[in-house]
């Protein structure tokens, strides 16, 4: 149950970022909208499939979604996305934002293999 509720939170959090960063950058930071567009693409497309990918030869490497160690990781990855999350409404330069925004959908996307699969393996 649990690991449903971690996986809808993590998935409502990367859709909302989706979604209001655009606005936020606009209008808190001031930044050109041209240069967001830019942010985004290269953001949506490199950080989640780097995630996944880097993620899952992780998990792979630790022995799979069944090993205690892909446990422990995924619970480190999840506080480091968080901490780097905290920060972000207080940053004030471009790159810090961009970068800390990147770092949160890559570890997002870095435990989604390994989640996913503990789901389906408990799941008859």
């Amino acid at each position: 149950m649990l690991l449903t509720l971690t996986l809808s939170s993590l998935y409502f959090v990367i859709t909302g970022v989706q979604y209001w960063i655009s606005s936020y950058l606009f209008i808190v930071l001031g930044i050109d909208e041209k240069q967001i567009y830019k942010f985004y693409v290269i953001t949506c497309f490199t950080a989640p499939i780097f995630g996944v990918v880097i993620g899952g030869l992780t998990f792979s490497h630790l022995g799979g979604y069944k090993s205690q160690k892909s446990f422990g990781l995924c619970v480190i990855i999840s506080v480091i996305a968080n901490l780097i999350a905290l920060p972000i409404p207080f940053l004030k330069t471009v790159n810090t934002t961009f970068l800390s925004i990147w770092l949160v959908f890559f570890c997002g996307s870095f435990v989604v293999p390994t989640l996913s699969g503990i789901l389906l393996s408990i799941v008859n």
